[in-house]
């Protein structure tokens, strides 16, 4: 007569669940409680998972995968997996750090002299941050803009008071590179960089207020006015600290692309 089995406690399916976990981060591990001849099941699990994780992030990262070169993407998607797991079901939410793996992998690269600083494309480090910043704008929530019109019904004082809201869909990215035309030729075929300035700094303004996603190349100073605002001052406490850091620029001609753009949150 066989023993019964007791019936697992809710800490005995945590424990297993964790264990579970650990194996899948370790090609060469087993899970305990199993028996062995199904082992060779979890292998082709953990396979499957390594492979699905490792297309999400060719699917996000199209143009960086080109910049690299495949096999140079293969293996950098393949670490990057094994060292961050999804922490969300939506794989459309996977690989958002993979610049700064890149960036890691990059620069260990130069340390151990297995190349120079000259030869390894950097600036693909941006062009990484670049298609995250655009993948998550695609996917944000949706939500009305704030548009010129509403702004035309109040009096000039009560626009120079007000403080916005960054809509869920925008983001400004300060980047080294000239990356927005990088990734501009990169959508056809044969891409050159030649007569481009790649290591000139850009300011990325990242949208979508309606279907598409849109980029608008930022001036310093507009960049700056938009960091002030999304940070939360009013607008007649980002004109004065404009005026005193860029005296030149025109505070309406700086806000106006701003606004088309649909960065900021239409008030309830």
């Amino acid at each position: 007569m066989s023993t019964p089995t007791a019936p697992m406690t809710d800490h005995d399916l945590l424990t297993w669940q964790r264990a579970f976990i650990t194996a899948l981060e370790q090609p060469d591990r087993h899970l305990p409680g199993i028996e062995a001849a199904h082992q060779g099941r979890l292998d082709v699990y953990r396979n499957n998972v390594w492979a699905s994780l490792i297309s999400a992030l060719q699917d996000a990262y199209p143009v960086t995968r080109q910049v690299v070169g495949e096999r140079f993407f293969a293996a950098l998607a393949h670490d990057h997996s094994r060292r961050h797991l999804p922490e969300s079901p939506l794989m459309m939410e996977y690989g958002a750090g993979l610049a700064e793996t890149l960036h890691t992998t990059l620069t260990t690269l130069v340390e151990h002299r297995q190349a120079s600083v000259a030869q390894l494309p950097f600036y693909a480090v941006d062009l990484a941050r670049f298609e995250a910043a655009r993948l998550t704008a695609y996917h944000a929530a949706d939500a009305e803009v704030l548009a010129p019109a509403r702004l035309a019904q109040l009096s000039p004082e009560a626009v120079m008071a007000l403080t916005f809201l960054p809509h869920p869909a925008a983001g400004l990215l300060r980047l080294e590179h000239a990356i927005f035309e990088v990734w501009q030729r990169h959508q056809h075929e044969g891409a050159s960089l030649e007569g481009l300035d790649v290591a000139r700094p850009e300011n990325l303004l990242i949208t979508r207020p309606v279907l598409e996603v849109q980029v608008t190349v930022l001036s310093e100073a507009a960049a700056w006015l938009l960091d002030l605002l999304l940070a939360g001052e009013s607008l007649a406490d980002a004109a004065a600290m404009l005026a005193d850091v860029h005296p030149e620029q025109d505070l309406g001609q700086l806000l106006a692309p701003l606004l088309a753009s649909g960065v900021f949150l239409a008030p309830d």
